[in-house]
């Protein structure tokens, strides 16, 4: 594992817009000044045309192919169990990244020694156009405080140590908000979080997205407040 190296997990599947995939594809791949990795996991079968365009990716990508469509944590762990970087960041595959997101999140995690950092998001329509803002809290102390109502972060800009994402990992038995409950478990665990006050991605929220990304599920955080 190099202390240099980013691993980006993606998760793809079959109904993504691959116009869209294209986009986020090449957000990653124009990163600037970092070492990278970016896996690709296909949660299930893909048709030719996609299969022969993630063919055609530089050396520095890597495909791994699930046999059925098992869901999106299922999918991100498997990149997170294949990757060889210190750090991990996650990425939507319809989302974009802003050419120097690693890079920021790299320094700013290094330089306020925490162990997961996310961002505001800046909220794009299916065309591109951005439509919004979407904040989150800045300072661990306010993150673990707004953890134990909503979500404190946002899984589309997460970006931390290997071993935070490894030891953890999603929660596969949760169909929704799975990605909360790792923060609130990463918070348990005396991970120290923080997010970045500028949009270092731009969220796609569209009907499809918001059918495959959006909700909220009924598991009750108060054991954290317990913890406070």
């Amino acid at each position: 594992m190099s202390n240099k190296l980013i691993s980006v997990v993606m998760a793809t599947y079959q109904g993504d817009r691959l116009d869209h995939l294209k986009i986020a594809i090449q957000s990653i791949l124009s990163q600037k000044y970092v070492e990278f990795e970016l896996l690709i996991v296909c949660d299930g079968p893909v048709d030719s045309i996609r299969k022969e365009y993630l063919e055609s990716l530089p050396d520095n990508t890597i495909t791994i192919n699930l046999l059925k469509n098992a869901g999106p944590s299922t999918a991100r762990n498997a990149g997170i169990d294949a990757a060889r970087g210190f750090y991990i960041a996650i990425m939507d595959s319809d989302d974009i990244s802003m050419p120097c997101r690693l890079r920021q999140q790299l320094n700013f995690l290094i330089d306020n020694d925490l162990d997961l950092v996310s961002s505001d998001l800046s909220i794009i329509n299916s065309n591109g156009d951005v439509t919004g803002i979407r904040r989150v809290p800045y300072r661990h102390a306010d993150i673990r405080k707004m953890a134990a109502i909503r979500c404190p972060m946002h899984n589309p800009s997460a970006f931390g140590k290997a071993r935070l994402f490894k030891e953890l990992k999603y929660n596969t038995a949760l169909s929704v908000s799975e990605d909360y409950d790792l923060w609130v478990r990463a918070l348990l665990h005396g991970y120290r979080l923080g997010n970045i006050s500028s949009s270092l991605v731009k969220y796609r929220q569209d009907k499809n997205s918001i059918l495959k990304r959006v909700g909220f599920n009924s598991v009750s955080y108060t054991h954290l407040r317990a913890h406070e």
